[in-house]
């Protein structure tokens, strides 16, 4: 049973927020639709990462912050499904992706 919150190293904290930087802007600024799918894709495994880390960061008598991580990995899932299964609503697949990212990074820190 997890009892105690486990704390990131700083340096693993620093580089998760450069790769959700560096990649959110490569997919908001990219013009080929196959390097928009490509990094679409890798922010999509990223915040699954995100939420596992989040997860597992969560004492296991902390259900509610336990299932708000786990809501915003649902969100990456959902985003990839509209994107890639559905092959529709390309915005608001990028909208839900770049949500799950950003609030993932900002519960980490929290």
């Amino acid at each position: 049973m997890n009892t105690a919150p486990n704390i990131l190293p700083t340096e693993l904290l620093i580089a998760l927020v450069i790769v959700a930087i560096v990649g959110i802007l490569i997919m908001l600024f990219a013009k080929k639709p196959k390097t928009q799918s490509i990094v679409f894709l890798f922010l999509t495994l990223f915040a699954l990462l995100i939420t596992f880390l989040s997860k597992s960061m969560i004492p296991d008598s902390y259900i509610l912050q336990q299932v708000l991580a786990g809501i915003w990995g649902a969100l990456a899932i959902f985003a990839f499904i509209l994107r890639f299964i559905i092959q529709n609503h390309f915005r608001f697949a990028k909208v839900l992706l770049l949500a799950s990212v950003i609030v993932g990074i900002i519960d980490i820190f929290i």
